[in-house]
């Protein structure tokens, strides 16, 4: 196995430019965030998530990551459904290893529904490019498209969420594929003088092959790149119950799962 064929699973808002370098501060080598054919990639890998077109977009995504030499190792959030498409088949070469990153879905959807908002160019690739995201249109069993035509952008994150972590969970155990499942928040809670590191942080230095000592030092040290500025969407503790209802319903299941949503504020807020 290459040694530094990791490959990070996630929905996008959830520190993955901060990961790459992390990856190479504690000695991982290069682990790539947005590069040559990222947003390709991304249009053709979601293209691929529909019936009929997965083999087609199996070979032009390999074709084209092949050439540009991004095949490997990835924290890039654009590149998450092209390589869980191509995951049989690096499996059988390569041997990747997956860190599946996961946000709490109410902060990941405000952070999304700011951060878009920041540029037209994010305007613009969210609302008129076809296929920059999943979506129920083409999806087998998910609505068809009356659901997706009646959703607000809200509500699209909202689903996105859901989609896109069962999918990556569902994948890295239909191919056993060496995985890792990582919260956002329990990395983030390292920089705070006050919280002393978890379990699951052992188990990640471990999953790396790096003292833990040092991962800690390396997170503490690090800036937090990206960040969405609160301006126009807000945190979910000031959402209407209308908002909260929405995204319990797309997400409720599986953010309980990942062990999110128990705060009495948004028990009264659903209820």
């Amino acid at each position: 196995m290459e040694k530094n064929f990791l490959i990070v699973l996630s929905t996008g808002r959830t520190g993955t430019k901060f990961l790459s370098q992390l990856f190479t501060a504690i000695g991982l080598g290069h682990i790539s965030h947005q590069g040559k054919f990222s947003r390709t990639a991304n249009i053709v890998g979601n293209l691929g998530l529909c019936p009929g077109f997965q083999e087609w977009s199996k070979i032009l995504l390999k074709n084209m990551l092949t050439r540009v030499d991004r095949i490997g190792p990835t924290a890039d959030p654009l590149l998450s459904i092209a390589h869980i498409l191509l995951l049989d088949q690096n499996k059988k070469s390569s041997r990747p290893k997956i860190l599946h990153v996961v946000r709490d879905p109410r902060n990941f959807v405000t952070s999304f529904m700011n951060w878009r908002k920041q540029r037209l160019r994010r305007m613009v690739l969210h609302h008129l490019i076809p296929f920059w995201q999943p979506n129920p249109c083409n999806m087998e069993n998910s609505g068809g498209f009356g659901s997706y035509f009646n959703m607000s952008k809200f509500e699209h994150f909202c689903w996105i969420w859901t989609f896109k972590n069962s999918l990556f969970e569902k994948k890295v155990k239909e191919y056993r594929v060496e995985s890792f499942f990582l919260k956002f928040e329990l990395l983030m809670d390292l920089k705070d003088p006050g919280k002393k590191p978890t379990e699951t942080i052992n188990a990640l230095s471990s999953f790396l092959n790096v003292p833990e000592s040092f991962l800690i030092e390396q997170v503490k040290n690090l800036p937090v790149l990206n960040s969405s500025r609160s301006k126009v969407f807000p945190k979910w503790d000031q959402w209407t119950s209308k908002q909260a209802t929405i995204l319990e319903n797309q997400c409720g299941p599986l953010m309980r799962k990942y062990g999110y949503g128990s705060e009495p504020e948004w028990e009264k807020l659903i209820n």
